[in-house]
């Protein structure tokens, strides 16, 4: 019985490997919209090798300080699908980084060694994201397409302030 389904679960895998693919990076478009709250002064992808890119975006604080932030974030397939679209409060979530364990184990080490973005509201300062590493990943929506977008805006007082859209393309 066993020997029977063996033959298909090699099919499955082979499938699947073929319909994973390496997804990396590969253009940053950087967008002030309101330039009285913040305005972008460093905004680059930089190729390190065939498989990974640094991210630096570094932020103009002009409105101090920033008590109200959020972030919007939306991942898309183009012309296909939307994949994620939610919204987080950014000062609501470093305020309460203890009973975020999520937040606390996963996203903010990653974040640490790149970001000034290491407390609770209000912000005074400008904002950095340094030489963030960017591997290629593997994806499993190559049916839908040869691209993937990410969207995020920052909203200040319900707002939005600054715009970001990142491109992922398939990467050989």
């Amino acid at each position: 019985m066993h020997l029977k389904r063996f033959p298909y679960f090699v099919i499955i895998l082979f499938i699947q490997k073929i319909l994973c693919v390496k997804y990396g990076m590969t253009k940053i478009e950087c967008e002030t919209i309101d330039a009285k709250v913040m305005q972008f002064y460093a905004c680059e992808l930089v190729p390190v090798s065939k498989q990974m890119s640094e991210l630096t975006v570094k932020i103009r604080v002009v409105k101090i300080p920033l008590r109200n932030i959020k972030i919007r974030v939306a991942l898309t397939v183009p012309g296909v699908l939307t994949v994620y679209n939610d919204t987080w409060d950014i000062c609501a979530l470093l305020s309460k980084r203890k009973s975020n364990r999520a937040f606390n184990d996963w996203i903010r080490p990653g974040l640490r060694e790149f970001t000034n973005i290491n407390h609770s509201c209000p912000y005074n300062h400008d904002l950095h994201f340094v030489k963030m590493p960017q591997p290629a990943t593997e994806a499993k929506f190559a049916l839908f397409g040869d691209q993937g977008i990410t969207l995020v805006d920052a909203l200040v007082n319900g707002k939005k302030a600054v715009s970001l859209t990142l491109t992922y393309s398939e990467r050989l």
